[in-house]
């Protein structure tokens, strides 16, 4: 019986033998049909990640238009932080408050003069009459605020003012009679070990720039930027006058990636829509560069890069709300920028930071006290100098100047560790060079600000590209 059992089983359901191609194949099926759902969930992740960013745009974008451009002249207005009583307790010992702001204009050139309230009671300086030299050195924290209350600057035109999150503050929200709500103007900083840290570059690599790269000041025909002398050679992004192919006004210049491609004098750099500028730095034609000066101009230009945004990291450590309102509107816009393929990594530092444009300056200086419109503050900084023997009484000195009169001076020496951020709109102010001596190597610094010019350029790019006009809304 048992035996009859057995053979109706193996009769009933046979013995299935291991079919190792055909489990191989189940396998593979299965393993495709997995990648493919990951993949489709992968672009549709993709594409609602777009279409939100699309949608942060668009509200940005008319946030920006109308909270930040006068709509009768469609200008800029100057952006500055605004913060209250709790941050002034922190840093009051370390201000110099300012007081009684007028708009003057002065040989037709708009300047603002104020008269000096009070110093700190930490803050180190020294008086020559109304000269006021300011050491930041010697002041606890290594810094200084130049700082001024809403109250008594708030008849000033054209500012925006923003909190400490970058958010802009409508003029009816301010309550300019509340004593404690202050403008920052001006934060100094000096970093003592500074002088330490090797130089930001050498004299050969000045030498390959001289030879390679075009000095901005000379193609300017005429005045450059108040009458600015020396040689300024930019990195980042630019306001550019005519559209390239892609309808944008910005350009990137002296960018690592032209020296990789071929000799011509205007050249595409990018494939990004977002971000394909012209880059007009280098005159290949005339002038042939080898692969090695190649890779030292491109080294060059990352360290500064790196070194401005260590300088950013510095005076947002000293100061946390300038980390959102240093440069609010560029902030607001870049961050569109990588709706489409990812830009490169370290462009997208560069712009993480806050700011788009660097100058590399050599014996810059600017003959005319000024003021200007810019769409951030400035940041300016003194990496350590070249290292080359010169007699000790031939040195180039840089000092910046705060123009608080005609007569009446705030004096920042540019010593190597300073970094200074301040507003080119309500401090009238230059940068001066002494004991310029042709003989010895030129006082090196890093300038950086979002002009009004890059920011509308940029404004009007990205209208054009998304297009936001009007009748298209008006269909809508």
């Amino acid at each position: 019986m048992v035996e009859e059992r057995e053979t109706l089983c193996n009769k009933v359901s046979p013995k299935i033998e291991f079919n190792p191609s055909l489990h191989s194949l189940i396998k593979n099926n299965s393993s495709k049909r997995k990648h493919r759902l990951e993949k489709r969930d992968k672009q549709k992740k993709q594409k609602r990640k777009r279409v939100v960013k699309e949608k942060s745009y668009v509200r940005d974008y008319n946030d920006l238009i109308n909270t930040s451009l006068d709509k009768e002249f469609h200008t800029t207005k100057s952006p500055h932080l605004l913060f209250n009583n709790k941050w002034f307790q922190k840093i009051k010992n370390n201000v110099v408050m300012l007081k009684c702001a007028k708009e003057v204009s002065i040989n037709s050139k708009r300047m603002i003069h104020y008269n000096i309230d009070f110093f700190g009671d930490k803050v180190d300086y020294i008086r020559k009459g109304n000269l006021w030299i300011l050491n930041p050195n010697n002041t606890p924290t290594n810094s200084i605020y130049v700082i001024i209350r809403l109250q008594d600057i708030f008849h000033i035109e054209k500012v925006q003012y923003h909190t400490e999150s970058g958010e802009m503050i409508s003029k009816f929200d301010l309550d300019i009679n509340r004593d404690h709500c202050y403008v920052l103007l001006s934060l100094i900083h000096t970093k003592k070990n500074s002088i330490k840290s090797s130089s930001l570059v050498d004299e050969k690599e000045i030498t390959l720039m001289n030879r390679f790269l075009r000095n901005q000041i000379l193609q300017t025909n005429g005045n450059y930027h108040f009458k600015t002398t020396g040689t300024i050679y930019g990195m980042g992004y630019g306001p550019k006058s005519n559209r390239n192919e892609y309808g944008h006004s910005v350009c990137r210049f002296a960018n690592s990636e032209y020296i990789s491609l071929n000799y011509f004098f205007f050249i595409s750099i990018s494939s990004n829509p977002l971000s394909n500028f012209d880059s007009f730095s280098l005159d290949f034609e005339k002038k042939k560069i080898t692969d090695i000066d190649k890779k030292t101009l491109m080294n060059v230009e990352q360290r500064v890069l790196n070194f401005m945004e260590s300088q950013v990291a510095i005076l947002n450590k000293r100061f946390p709300p300038l980390k959102k309102s240093i440069s609010p509107w560029v902030d607001k816009l870049h961050v569109h920028m990588d709706i489409y393929p990812e830009k490169d990594l370290g462009d997208k530092k560069v712009i993480d930071s806050g700011f788009i444009t660097f100058n590399f300056c050599l014996n810059a200086q600017t003959k005319e006290k000024h003021t200007e419109c810019d769409s951030s503050y400035c940041l300016i900084a003194v990496p350590n100098q070249p290292n080359k023997p010169i007699s000790a009484r031939k040195k180039n000195i840089a000092k910046f100047e705060f123009n608080l009169q005609d007569d009446r001076t705030l004096l920042i020496p540019m010593d190597v560790g300073t970094v200074l951020t301040y507003s080119a709109f309500l401090l009238t102010h230059r940068q001066q060079i002494y004991n310029e001596d042709s003989e010895v190597f030129p006082f090196v610094n890093i300038a950086s600000y979002n002009s009004k010019r890059l920011f509308e350029n940029m404004l009007q790019s990205f209208r054009r590209y998304l297009g936001k006009d009007e009748k298209k809304n008006k269909v809508k």
